[in-house]
């Protein structure tokens, strides 16, 4: 996860332009951080985007991109992902003048055209400091993440497991992604972290062969 802490909103960087009214504690605030790592095609990531309807949300979508960028702003995460370069996309509340406060990542799972047999994860993460943020902010901004984690939830299956057949909590994968594995089960097809480049599996292949 690249994303930097609000606490550098004591250093002036993109925390402290961002939020407005920001309030920061004198000792070191605490950390407020998720992360969790979905196995998703591309008709999975259209699912996951109507499920969290960033416009009902009071958010919006940021694009972005490699080197020197403009971001764009969106009511979609698939027109941001597309819009970067098809990597990732931030997830911001939104206010009169542009985004607000913290942000939430959507970095895109996907296969590497040199090896079409694997199928990489994605990412949803977030990290803030409730100290270093405008308390209404604060409010806002966790029950979007609430409901962010709550629809790649909904999106997805608890079904990956490593080679043992011991479930790996943080890893889950869409329906989409789990028919593509599906057709052609390891070692045909491979399910890899995108963190730890470690390999992994679904509980229920052996069934469908």
């Amino acid at each position: 996860m690249n994303l930097r802490s609000e606490s550098s909103c004591r250093s002036g960087s993109w925390s402290s332009q961002a939020v407005s009214g920001i309030l920061c504690s004198v000792s070191l605030p605490s950390q407020k951080s998720a992360r969790l790592f979905p196995f998703l095609e591309r008709a999975d990531e259209v699912a996951l985007d109507e499920a969290v309807n960033a416009k009902a949300l009071g958010a919006l979508w940021v694009s972005t991109g490699p080197g020197a960028w403009t971001p764009t702003y969106h009511e979609s995460m698939v027109e941001a992902l597309d819009a970067g370069g098809g990597i990732q996309a931030f997830l911001r509340l939104a206010g009169p003048d542009g985004p607000l406060g913290p942000l939430i990542q959507y970095s895109s799972g996907r296969r590497v055209q040199s090896e079409p047999n694997q199928l990489r994860s994605g990412e949803v993460a977030y990290i803030w400091e409730p100290g270093c943020t405008d308390l209404d902010l604060g409010v806002a901004f966790q029950s979007l993440a609430d409901g962010m984690f709550r629809a790649a939830r909904s999106v997805t299956k608890p079904h990956v497991t490593d080679h043992d057949g011991k479930p790996v909590r943080r890893l889950r994968i869409g329906v989409h992604a789990r028919e593509w594995y599906l057709e052609h089960p390891w070692p045909n097809r491979v399910l890899r972290d995108m963190s730890t480049f470690a390999t992994y599996r679904l509980r229920d292949e052996n069934l469908a062969q």
